[in-house]
């Protein structure tokens, strides 16, 4: 059986099984390259599975699509609710380019994230009143109508309340206007230059280890949030300087 004929196999399997227990839609747009392009995007449980006829892409731990949209013909852009902590509400944006009849993260990062915390340590804790209140949500703006020209503004809020340290408080706004890299069809600041060992956590195993990563890899901050594409994988560095991916094949 041919490459070809299986991820065909494998993408009628998984609306096959869809039935009544997962969100599953078609869209059609233009690779980076030319040509007409399919992509299927299922939800199932708590995976989500997207995939073209050459290349699949999986995303666990999701709660919910929020939206599903092709822009400028070339990018299939895909918001989703993750599973986090309680008063915890995070969403995820994945912007999907296909160059080559594969996939390609153009880019993936943290869109919404909101917190309302409860200091339990209190007596009496109040639940009714979260002592901080932590909001970051983001908006994207694509110009150009080429892969020479496109252009990626994405508006930042960034907000935090503090019942009992009103002190702390901030309020922030700004914009950062990304560049999109033709070869490797991702959109990104600049090229930042690393030589560490790294914890890094993968979401097909669910494992965490050790990688010595060197190199000048295009990079992209947006708030307090930094993000590093190495090796054809977006991956999110944390305040302690890990690293995970949202995304696996």
């Amino acid at each position: 059986m041919s490459i070809i004929i299986k991820r065909l196999f494998v993408i009628i399997l998984l609306f096959a099984g869809a039935t009544n227990i997962a969100q599953g839609q078609a869209f059609n747009f233009q690779a980076i390259d030319g040509g007409n392009q399919q992509i299927h995007v299922i939800l199932n449980g708590e995976t989500l599975t997207i995939a073209c006829l050459k290349d699949t892409l999986f995303i666990k731990d999701v709660n919910e699509v929020k939206t599903t949209n092709v822009i400028n013909k070339n990018f299939l852009v895909e918001i989703y609710s993750i599973r986090a902590g309680s008063g915890l509400n995070v969403q995820h944006t994945l912007i999907l380019a296909v160059k080559n009849k594969v996939l390609r993260q153009a880019l993936h990062f943290t869109s919404f994230f909101h917190e309302d915390f409860i200091d339990f340590r209190k007596n009496p804790p109040t639940p009714n009143k979260p002592d901080i209140i932590s909001n970051y949500e983001t908006g994207l703006n694509l110009t150009g109508s080429t892969a020479t020209d496109y252009r990626l503004g994405i508006k930042i809020h960034d907000e935090r309340k503090a019942k009992d340290n009103p002190q702390t408080n901030y309020h922030k706004s700004n914009e950062v206007t990304l560049s999109f890299d033709t070869s490797r069809a991702i959109f990104y600041s600049k090229h930042e230059y690393i030589a560490r060992y790294f914890s890094i956590f993968d979401p097909k195993t669910d494992n965490e280890n050790k990688q010595y990563i060197r190199g000048a890899f295009p990079m992209i901050k947006l708030g307090s949030y930094r993000y590093y594409y190495i090796k054809g994988e977006w991956y999110e560095k944390n305040e302690y300087g890990d690293m995970s991916k949202y995304a696996y094949k």
